[in-house]
């Protein structure tokens, strides 16, 4: 079995950024749990997530790790991300790379650098 690359996970993370935000009408921010973890997304599909699970959501749409690291658990928040996650400078982020904001309260994922 091949394994995806880091960049073309990357380059999967930009285009579904992309596309699920110019999809934003079906998109529906809630703080939910349990909140399963979709397999897959498509154009016009109903979604419902908050900030960490948008970011969870992501990852395991495009063959990434699961950044909560619960075996795509439908448990979790920006805390999970925060302790499950490597810290890196905000300098070394990369597009893909969740990002964490105050006392572990809001994540989301970088888009572009610079």
């Amino acid at each position: 079995m091949l394994k995806t690359s880091p960049a073309a996970i990357r380059t999967k993370l930009k285009l579904l950024m992309t596309q699920t935000v110019l999809d934003h009408a079906r998109w529906d921010y809630t703080f939910l749990r349990p909140l399963s973890v979709p397999d897959d997304w498509a154009k016009g599909q109903h979604v419902q997530a908050d900030c960490s699970k948008g970011v969870q959501y992501l990852a395991r749409w495009a063959g990434a790790p699961d950044p909560m690291r619960n075996g795509w658990g439908d448990w979790g928040n920006s805390t999970t991300i925060w302790l499950n996650l490597p810290h890196i400078p905000l300098a070394e982020a990369m597009p893909g790379d969740p990002v964490t904001f105050g006392p572990h309260k809001h994540v989301c994922m970088i888009f572009k650098t610079g």
